[in-house]
């Protein structure tokens, strides 16, 4: 992550804790899942302590955590944030993990993994968390050599997780927007899909009924010969 593109992209009255608290949120589900490391975050403090004259407490206890665990630095940011369930929007994180997978970063299986973990530690669709388990339980099938393959776990996934590819967490001003043109891209998606359904039981009716009614006229054919 290029923690020194973000900062920039903050003024000096940004580094206000309480007015990122959406990028902050992304920072303990990271930590959680394993998506990020504490040194990450760490040097995520340090750029913005660096920057301003007068540095919030929050970052400089981030700063100084480098003896703690990763544990209790997401604790830590937990507490701050002082809530119970989870309300941070799981897409952003999604576009890190694409980028570290895609990169080789991370392995499919380190991949598996923060995906499972993060349905559990943010806010994601029911689609999107209808994916989550199956690939989870097909990885398992692969693996076990039991159906499918590994390379097509792989290439789902990447499919899957290319869909998240213009969330990153410098543009998060512009997280609403991208969310927006991802739902209308799925609901699409899933239009087309049901339009096919649709068509192939219109085939499909159309073709019990012509058998349908070759039979009654073998029927009559061969009762009038009898």
């Amino acid at each position: 992550m290029n923690w020194a593109t973000f900062n920039a992209s903050l003024k000096m009255e940004d580094t206000n804790p309480k007015e990122i608290l959406n990028v902050i949120h992304q920072l303990r589900a990271g930590l959680s899942t394993g998506l990020l490391k504490k040194e990450e975050v760490i040097d995520w403090a340090e750029q913005i302590v660096s920057k301003d004259r007068d540095p919030d407490i929050f970052f400089i206890d981030l700063l100084l955590s480098s003896s703690i665990s990763t544990k209790d630095i997401s604790h830590y940011i937990g507490s701050y944030l002082n809530f119970e369930t989870p309300i941070v929007n799981g897409r952003p994180l999604l576009g890190l993990l694409f980028r570290r997978f895609s990169s080789g970063k991370l392995t499919l299986n380190e991949t598996v993994l923060i995906l499972y973990q993060l349905k559990n530690e943010t806010l994601l669709s029911d689609r999107e968390i209808a994916f989550i388990y199956n690939i989870d339980n097909d990885y398992d099938l692969a693996r076990e050599r039991i159906y499918g393959t590994l390379k097509d776990i792989e290439r789902q996934l990447g499919d899957f997780l290319s869909n998240y590819a213009d969330y990153t967490l410098n543009n998060y001003e512009s997280w609403k927007d991208v969310d927006t043109a991802l739902t209308n891209k799925f609901e699409k998606a899933e239009q087309i899909k049901s339009n096919r359904l649709e068509i192939q039981l219109d085939q499909q009716t159309a073709i019990f009924k012509n058998l349908n009614n070759k039979n009654t006229k073998w029927w009559k054919f061969w009762k009038h010969k009898q």
